[in-house]
């Protein structure tokens, strides 16, 4: 897997970090909106290591401002031919760019 943007923000100290989370997918799906397709490829694999927003992205009564974001910011690249994959990881199981985020979160929390 080849990194193509590296993001990073300074979040409020009173911000969850299941917002945290949600607000790096919104921001991941902002980019690649802004971006487009570097290739052929169209399909994108999301791995998160949050349960809770993968379960709030399959919850329709959810309404949490950054999970309707998502759920539209997906919607409106899928009518353009993207596909998106979810999956859940297990904290630090070794998953490429999963230890790179927990270095920038440390950076950007100091």
């Amino acid at each position: 897997m080849q990194t193509i943007n590296q993001l990073q923000y300074k979040l409020s100290n009173a911000c969850s970090n299941n917002l945290a989370e949600q607000f790096a997918f919104l921001k991941a799906l902002e980019t690649l909106e802004q971006t487009g397709s570097r290739g052929s490829a169209r399909t994108v694999p999301i791995s998160t290591d949050s349960k809770i927003t993968l379960k709030s992205l399959r919850n329709n009564k959810n309404h949490n401002s950054f999970i309707d974001g998502i759920r539209k910011s997906i919607t409106t690249q899928q009518l353009q031919g993207w596909e998106f994959h979810f999956t859940w990881i297990e904290i630090h199981a070794g998953i490429e760019g999963h230890g790179k985020a927990d270095l920038l979160d440390k950076t950007s929390s100091s």
